[in-house]
């Protein structure tokens, strides 16, 4: 797996943050699989999730927020989310968190930068199953190590999570028998 990553100097626009998950998504094809720019067609699943035309063994995902870019690329289902830290969303915990999850959240030294964590792991695997977040996010429950290493309830998938930038909170997801352990280079790329 190979993880793209720019962090933005300020504040990216939507159109700033879909350029440069576009020019990361091309960097991350051609180093992982050796597809050119050129070769690139993209089309969607019925929920929206990108993939190659033609290219069944290559997956991918990008996510973006105003402070920050993500794009990975594998040859398994995968989601990335990205978020930046900012206060957390009481009415989103509610829906998707369970009670030990929001005990932990509340617990944290740092409440609002659990819950994106929370929020970012549980994202990042609905993103790899590629349905979107009609999925019930309360049944997929996360436990956060001190060390920041993720444990689930869900066993076909591996979980990371990248917190390099302070603001930032990243998580990854892939999606293989018994979430076996994938090596992952997280490659930070200047924007």
């Amino acid at each position: 797996m190979t993880v793209m990553v720019a962090q933005c100097p300020g504040e990216a626009s939507g159109p700033e943050q879909r350029d440069a998950a576009q020019r990361l998504l091309r960097v991350g094809l051609e180093r992982a699989f050796g597809i050119r720019s050129t070769e690139i067609e993209v089309e969607r699943n019925s929920f929206g999730k990108p993939r190659l035309r033609g290219r069944p063994g290559v997956h991918f995902n990008i996510a973006h927020c105003r402070r920050a870019v993500a794009v990975m690329v594998a040859d398994c289902p995968v989601g990335v989310d990205v978020e930046a830290v900012r206060r957390r969303d009481a009415h989103v915990a509610d829906r998707c968190f369970d009670a030990s999850e929001m005990v932990r959240v509340e617990a944290a030294s740092d409440p609002d930068r659990e819950f994106f964590r929370y929020w970012t792991l549980k994202e990042s695997y609905v993103k790899a199953l590629g349905c979107g977040l009609s999925y019930p996010l309360r049944g997929v429950q996360f436990e956060v190590s001190q060390d920041g290493e993720p444990a689930s309830n869900r066993p076909q998938a591996g979980f990371r999570l990248v917190e390099d930038f302070p603001a930032v909170v990243i998580a990854l997801c892939w999606l293989q028998p018994g979430g076996r352990s994938a090596r992952s280079d997280v490659v930070h790329v200047a924007w």
